[in-house]
């Protein structure tokens, strides 16, 4: 098995800023809070594998073939044991999902993905960068996710990339639903083959209305906090060093890339425009 997608070339397609590519289908139901929550009838039940998958598409994608974007922000940092994290410097970044459905009730996910890392103090664009713990100059270039075929094959039996999925058990992962108040937060881990050492945290929380809305195909305000964990950036050129980095990202989901900030959308229709949808067959 070829892992090279697992490389510096690959760091957000295992981010996963979308939430859905963290999480599994095998619901335990919801669990709820105190809060001052107005009466909405359930479209979906937790309990059930199909709703959950449907939920979780729902959330953080689309259950209609379209391209539903998010864009987030946020600070990567260095661990090294015994040593205080170290913020080392931020990002900005798009990830567009396309969600297809299939004839068994599976998905198949495509997704678009590009990181600008920037300046953890004054936040400008990263061209290079000072590199604390070698002393060295690193040469900064936009982290992009080359798909080549690659997607997220979503069904009852877990997520898994389609390119590796025989590596990954086809067993359910564990979801946490909680309701508080007006809004219901997702919980879950991303699965990784074994003996990768990479690990994933997401967290995702949207109106509750929206979500049991069977009039919607997507939820619109939905936002995420995923926390990635995983080896030294290749670039950082710290392979085999002691340490890893730990991406700490709040995601927010939109209706279209027109809604992302005029100076980021400006930068990928400039550099990037092949990165402004994920549909396939574009």
């Amino acid at each position: 098995m070829n892992w090279s997608w697992f490389s510096r070339r690959g760091a957000l397609a295992q981010i996963g800023v979308m939430g859905a590519a963290a999480v599994g289908t095998g619901g335990m139901g919801t669990f709820n809070r105190d809060g001052d929550a107005k009466p909405v009838k359930r479209l979906y039940d937790f309990s059930e594998p199909e709703d959950n998958l449907k939920a979780v598409i729902k959330l953080n994608g689309s259950l209609e073939a379209e391209d539903v974007p998010h864009w987030y922000v946020g600070t990567i940092y260095g661990m090294v044991d015994g040593k205080a994290p170290l913020p080392l410097f931020d990002l900005e970044g798009s990830e567009i999902s396309y969600c297809i459905p299939q004839d068994d009730g599976s998905y198949h996910v495509h997704m678009s993905t590009i990181s600008y890392f920037r300046d953890y103090k004054t936040r400008k664009i990263l061209t290079t960068f000072e590199n604390p713990y070698t002393g060295k100059t690193n040469e900064v270039q936009p982290n992009l996710i080359e798909a080549n075929g690659r997607y997220y094959d979503y069904s009852v039996n877990g997520i898994r990339i389609n390119v590796i999925k025989d590596a990954i058990p086809d067993e359910p992962l564990l979801l946490k639903w909680t309701e508080i108040g007006d809004h219901t937060l997702l919980q879950g881990e991303r699965s990784y083959p074994p003996g990768l050492p990479f690990g994933e945290s997401q967290h995702t929380h949207c109106p509750t209305a929206e979500l049991h809305d069977p009039d919607r195909s997507k939820v619109t305000n939905a936002f995420g906090t995923p926390t990635y964990f995983a080896p030294w950036p290749a670039w950082m050129e710290m392979t085999g060093q002691p340490g890893r980095v730990v991406w700490a990202v709040t995601a927010r989901k939109f209706e279209s890339v027109t809604d992302y900030p005029k100076e980021f959308l400006g930068l990928l229709e400039k550099n990037h425009p092949d990165r402004l949808t994920a549909n396939p067959s574009a």
